[in-house]
């Protein structure tokens, strides 16, 4: 078949996948097209067809981040007490739910249930955060850090994470999952500070709303944006403090630990993103809206080092371990670790992964193994 005869068709499937990518049979119809139609190219295929900037732009992420797609793509569906979570018993490429709607967690060549980890003599880790740490982005339910922790068979680490989920609602996982002597680990933060920059304040009560919050725009009134200074005073800051200073009561109740992490995110780096970093983070916020007003402004990376240095202090001053992931070693150059601007690649969660070893270093077997010593009351 000619090459124009090609392009032809890539434009009709990039423009099916644009149509219809939150429809699972559509989706992977148009993306099994594309990978035909560009797969056997020696040269680079978002230049090699006579593509406009849109959708050359489609075809790097259909190329390099269909697994983002994917995870976008799997919805929420309310949970009593939780507010949310992903819908049960997904079944996708690479994505698996239970019958509870956590994504699966691998430990060794099996399945790990909650049931199984509960019962776990290892030190168990419960792993909650947002859609960083759920694995949105990931290839295989064997790749998301939950998995990647299990992988020396030392630990027990079980994925509670829900995508689009905030402090208030991690927290609340926590005290709903964490067992005795066990530990947390949350993965989050930027989110919580894209909440507070997207939405409007209620004016009497100062609350800020849960959900959908790459829905706000900046660009309605000015006055949402925080100034970088103000965070500490700001009610999202009070809103958030209050949820530290819960995690660390609830630590201490229970004979527990919690690490907070605050999450990778391109504009919160310490290194430069890599240029197929930035390449396709830019063609998922271009295409796909994402915060599209908080990357082009800045606004963000203004804010990431107070919000960073304040979010360190509080988590101190809360019995509240924490680490910011954008300035560890784990995570520095020379290698990709994106594929958008919050989404980690494979090998970035298994950076991610290593941090949060390193992290919790001893302390997670030395109080598991108190604690299988203290006699039973």
């Amino acid at each position: 078949m000619s090459h124009v005869a090609d392009a032809l068709f890539l434009r009709m499937a990039l423009g099916r996948l644009r149509a219809h990518w939150w429809e699972t049979a559509l989706r992977e119809s148009a993306l099994a097209e594309i990978s035909r139609l560009c797969g056997d190219r020696e040269v680079h295929a978002e230049t090699s067809f006579d593509l406009d900037d849109a959708d050359r732009r489609l075809l790097t992420i259909a190329r390099h981040g269909a697994d983002v797609l994917r995870g976008y793509a799997v919805p929420l569906v309310p949970a009593p007490y939780l507010m949310t979570m992903a819908a049960p018993n997904v079944a996708l490429v690479g994505i698996r739910t239970d019958a509870d709607g956590y994504r699966i967690t691998m430990r060794g060549e099996a399945p790990l249930s909650r049931a199984q980890w509960l019962a776990s003599s290892h030190p168990q880790v419960l792993v909650v955060g947002n859609s960083t740490s759920w694995g949105v982005g990931v290839q295989s339910d064997s790749a998301h850090v939950a998995s990647r922790l299990n992988a020396h068979g030392d630990l027990c680490a079980f994925n509670a994470s829900v995508k689009g989920s905030n402090l208030v609602q991690q927290r609340l996982m926590v005290e709903a999952c964490l067992p005795e002597g066990g530990t947390a680990v949350v993965v989050g933060g930027v989110l919580d500070l894209i909440f507070a920059l997207s939405w409007p304040r209620d004016a009497a009560h100062g609350t800020l709303p849960f959900w959908n919050a790459g829905d706000g725009d900046l660009t309605r009134d000015a006055g949402w944006a925080l100034e970088p200074n103000a965070w500490p005073e700001d009610p999202a800051a009070l809103l958030m403090m209050r949820e530290l200073q819960a995690l660390g009561l609830l630590a201490e109740s229970r004979n527990a630990h919690v690490l907070y992490v605050l999450q990778p995110h391109l504009d919160f780096l310490a290194r430069a993103p890599e240029p197929a970093e930035a390449r396709l983070a830019g063609a998922f916020v271009q295409e796909l809206g994402a915060f599209r007003p908080l990357h082009a402004s800045g606004v963000l990376r203004s804010h990431a080092a107070p919000f960073t240095r304040w979010l360190a202090q509080a988590c101190t001053a809360s019995g509240v371990q924490f680490v910011d992931a954008n300035t560890a070693d784990e995570l520095a150059g020379g290698a990709i670790s994106f594929l958008d601007h919050i989404h980690l690649t494979d090998a970035g969660h298994g950076r991610l992964a290593s941090l949060v070893r390193r992290s919790l270093g001893d302390r997670v077997m030395s109080e598991h193994s108190r604690e299988q010593q203290r006699p039973a009351a």
